[in-house]
């Protein structure tokens, strides 16, 4: 009876996951980012790169893991945030183009936080 109790279980779990899976426009939805892994991961057969989001949406008051970007760094448009709270380990054919890059204080601030947020 376990046996059978433990493949329900999973089932539930599929059934749940399925549900969170993106389909449809979004599931090709770009997004900006900034890669933060290292040049030895991103060209490695694994075929992954290590990113934080970059995100135009603010709250009036800066968050202490986000860093403010302003164009033309990074290729950005619009006033953003380096969203350091979301690094994502990504598929390189998920990276569409290059669209710029950031300036070295920039970038500075960025691994800061990082080192900060993974104790290193």
């Amino acid at each position: 009876m376990q046996h059978s109790n433990r493949i329900t279980e999973i089932d539930e779990l599929k059934e749940k996951i399925d549900k969170y899976r993106k389909r449809g426009p979004k599931a090709v939805q770009f997004f900006q980012s900034i890669i933060v892994s290292v040049d030895e991961l991103n060209v490695s057969p694994w075929g992954l790169i290590v990113v934080c989001p970059i995100t135009t949406f603010r709250k009036e008051i800066p968050f202490r893991l986000h860093v403010l970007i302003s164009p033309p760094d990074g290729g950005i448009k619009h006033d953003s945030i380096v969203r350091c709270d979301q690094i994502k380990s990504i598929s390189i054919q998920r990276f569409a183009k290059k669209w710029g890059a950031v300036d070295e204080p920039i970038m500075m601030k960025v691994e800061y936080i990082l080192r900060k947020i993974l104790n290193i």
